[in-house]
């Protein structure tokens, strides 16, 4: 009997593909943002351009509590660029935008504490915090984004 419909091995879905386009742009773009402390926005729009079409065409139930995480981690972030008289830069302000929509509402709320507690315990063992010295942020969310997914 030839069963073409038959699963075997993996299996490729939308939210897959959506977790997977993240992944590689994001490392790109922690990778260029430390050791630049810029983000590449074509990357960055490239790569959540098809995360949201990946995330629409898998499911629409879910699909605006991810862009209610979007938009609630960009006005935190907006915020706090605000009180931090800009010191949090634009291109981690536009990347929370992505982490927010593939960590989804209100579960990005984690990823920013879990983002915010890696990064402070890597810059205290590095001994690197200093008075108005530049941070790249950007890998914290990316990490926290990642715990959200994998582990929540």
């Amino acid at each position: 009997m030839n069963n073409n419909n038959a699963c075997t091995g993996f299996t490729v879905t939308f939210y897959t593909a959506a977790i997977l386009v993240f992944i590689i742009t994001s490392l790109f773009i922690c990778i260029f943002d430390i050791r630049t402390m810029h983000i590449p926005l074509w990357v960055l729009y490239t790569g959540l351009c098809l995360s949201v079409i990946f995330f629409a065409l898998d499911d629409l139930s879910t699909f605006a509590w991810r862009i209610g995480g979007a938009a609630s981690l960009f006005i935190l972030f907006l915020i706090c660029r605000f009180f931090s008289k800009g010191k949090i830069g634009l291109g981690d302000l536009q990347y929370s935008i992505y982490c927010g929509l593939v960590s989804s509402f209100p579960s990005c709320f984690y990823s920013v504490l879990i983002s915010c507690f890696i990064c402070l315990i890597f810059f205290v063992i590095k001994g690197l915090i200093s008075k108005g010295k530049a941070i790249y942020f950007t890998p914290f969310m990316f990490l926290g984004s990642i715990f959200v997914v994998f582990l929540l």
